[in-house]
């Protein structure tokens, strides 16, 4: 992302478009009014020209409520990739509130389902992201161990009965399996078997560990345990 430090920079980032043009708009009419919270005839809310998940500012103006609204309907229109998806999101608390305030203001069905829709689809784009980043085998670490939230615990014997029987009802209709009468290509089953031997002749070779002092339990290949972990579970 370009380097944004004053509000014209932030204005040369955004799109050239009607969306911008009309934020600005709004921006520079109320900057003319000069309102303070005090003088202001009408309730107002404070807001940020840059947003601070852009750029930490306190450069704000005071917006009528409607406005306030208008501005961040406008910004997501006005942004692209990471900014966008920052600023649907903006949008999604200023609608919906957060975990202080849990009142929905949307009053209109069409509006709350295509805000949903759109927040539910950039939260999945940027844990995407994240993700394609991670090579897997470090992805399989961070979720193994105890770094799994399941580490040291055990399910109730009601809760695998029930992922059991959800399993079992799921399997009855073979049709609904996203492969079904499609299949795995050949070159994917080839990776697929890769993957599996190399996984198992890496298993094979790990065994428990423990330390005595820090009260840990790892697995680790054989002969490749940090010191003061010795063979056995502790």
């Amino acid at each position: 992302m370009a380097t944004i430090s004053t509000r014209e920079a932030f204005k040369d980032y955004c799109l050239v478009n009607k969306y911008t043009v009309w934020y600005f708009s709004i921006v520079d009419k109320a900057l003319a009014r000069a309102w303070t919270k005090k003088t202001a005839p009408v309730y107002v809310e404070s807001h940020h020209i840059v947003p601070k998940s852009i750029l930490k500012n306190e450069d704000v103006v005071l917006l009528t409520a409607r406005e306030h609204f208008i501005c961040h309907l406008l910004l997501p229109k006005m942004l692209v990739g990471t900014s966008k998806r920052k600023m649907m999101l903006a949008l999604h608390r200023l609608t919906f509130g957060n975990k202080h305030n849990n009142v929905v203001y949307v009053k209109h069905s069409n509006d709350y389902e295509r805000i949903k829709i759109k927040c539910s689809q950039y939260l999945s784009e940027r844990s995407q992201e994240y993700w394609d980043n991670i090579p897997s085998e470090e992805r399989t670490q961070m979720r193994s161990g105890e770094n799994n939230s399941m580490f040291g615990k055990k399910q109730k014997e009601s809760t695998k009965k029930l992922i059991g029987q959800k399993t079992k009802d799921r399997l009855k209709d073979k049709t609904k399996h996203p492969l079904y009468g499609i299949g795995h290509s050949e070159e994917t089953r080839k990776q697929m078997s890769e993957m599996k031997k190399n996984y198992y002749a890496t298993a094979i070779k790990k065994k428990w560990y423990h330390n005595s002092i820090t009260k840990q339990q790892k697995y680790f290949i054989q002969g490749q345990q940090p010191e003061g972990f010795v063979l056995g579970r502790g």
